[in-house]
């Protein structure tokens, strides 16, 4: 049964899955982090100690050893499923974390204006507004200084 570990660095937290957590060792976590997040193993120093994070050099990093063996078994370590990892590593902030793809489709995803509602409106002919009814109400009068001002003529309703 796979199991899920949370990685958490100063990008961010991100997510690994150990398809084997009984057998699997610090070695083997550190390659799933290689593949999985793009985080090369000569640079990365892990531990379940939080403080990992503020550490800034390498000096200051290898303080953290509770996760240095690499022939440690995770789960001898009580990593299991759902656990938070810290993870350091040099040159933190120019790592690129890819965030999901977004590709509007149609006209969602576009901001519109006001006057891009109009233009649109208008070159379909069928801009109308709702002179009673439909929680609109307008003067007559108002309606027919909207109709002039586009342009359009007045027929009941509509334009």
């Amino acid at each position: 049964m796979a199991i899920m570990i949370r990685i958490r660095s100063r990008d961010g937290l991100e997510r690994v899955t150990i398809e084997n957590p009984n057998n699997a060792t610090i070695a083997d976590l550190k390659a799933l982090i290689e593949n999985q997040l793009g985080v090369p193993i000569s640079i990365q120093a892990l531990s379940k100690d939080q403080n990992l994070l503020l550490a800034r050099t390498l000096d200051e990093r290898i303080r953290f050893s509770d996760m240095a063996n690499p022939q440690a078994l995770v789960s001898w370590l009580g990593v299991s499923h759902g656990s938070v990892v810290f993870l350091g590593y040099e040159g933190e902030g120019e790592r690129f974390v890819a965030g999901p793809e977004v590709a509007p489709a149609g006209s969602f995803g576009r901001k519109m204006t006001v006057d891009d509602l109009i233009k649109r409106d208008c070159a379909n002919e069928s801009l109308s507004f709702a002179a009673k009814g439909g929680g609109f109400r307008y003067e007559e009068d108002l309606v027919e200084a909207i109709a002039v001002g586009l342009g359009k003529l007045k027929i009941g309703a509509k334009f």
